[in-house]
């Protein structure tokens, strides 16, 4: 096999993986979650859309357990511990949410769950951080038309995608390689909701420097770009 041959199907099975990867949404890796989704369980289990919670515990704490059915302890968090949820389980008042990502008080970027084994924590233990929504929400008279036009997404610059913005909490570095693939079936023709990428609200901040809120791999993801500094404080894992 040529030398160039094997660099292009080496490119489209990398293509695949990360296309796989991408679309695809994090879950938990116990029975109690895959039981869930059956058609004769009483439980349930629904997807986020909006993720980001704080521990917020009467006794100071909060404790992930393994599974709602399965109390053993996890892990214990400190109050205003940030954790992603990305399904919350259960029927009634019996409420539990799955971790799928840790960031400890001070720390600016979340622990990823890849193996799907951080638990379970009980929803009312639980409040909502300061999401994108909800800096919107307090800045709306503030926020103007899409910034899509002084920003080049597919320029290949990479950048830090932030909660909200000065908000010091990073959601996701965003690498050149990962900007080739998302971009690389891009056309302005295509609706904004069946690209892998799209714009929302702009924003000016107080020292002058402009934001605008950015969706990736289809709504999953929703955080805040400086267009002024693309990696000024951000994490390069």
């Amino acid at each position: 096999m040529k030398k160039h041959t094997i660099i292009i199907t080496i490119f489209v099975l990398l293509a695949a993986v990360m296309q796989a990867a991408a679309d695809s949404v994090w879950m938990p890796m116990d029975d109690y979650f895959m039981d869930a989704w059956k058609p004769e369980s009483d439980n349930t289990c629904e997807h986020l859309e909006r993720p980001f919670y704080l521990a917020a515990g009467e006794k100071g704490y909060v404790t992930a357990v393994k599974t709602p059915l399965d109390l053993t302890p996890v892990n214990t968090y400190p109050n205003g511990t940030e954790f992603k949820i990305t399904f919350v389980c259960g029927k009634g008042d019996s409420l539990w949410g799955a971790v799928e990502a840790v960031r400890m008080n001070g720390e600016t970027t979340f622990r990823e769950d890849w193996k799907g084994e951080s638990g379970y924590i009980f929803f009312s233990d639980l409040v909502r951080s300061y999401d994108s929504e909800a800096f919107k929400e307090d800045h709306v008279k503030e926020l103007v038309s899409s910034g899509e036009d002084d920003f080049d997404i597919c320029a290949g610059n990479e950048f830090v995608l932030w909660q909200a913005p000065n908000s010091g909490v990073q959601l996701e570095y965003v690498y050149e390689g990962y900007l080739t693939y998302i971009c690389m079936d891009y056309d302005e023709s295509i609706p904004p909701e069946h690209r892998m990428f799209h714009f929302g609200a702009f924003y000016r901040d107080p020292d002058g420097k402009r934001w605008a809120e950015l969706s990736l791999r289809r709504d999953w993801e929703t955080g805040w770009v400086n267009l002024d500094d693309l990696t000024g404080g951000g994490v390069k894992e």
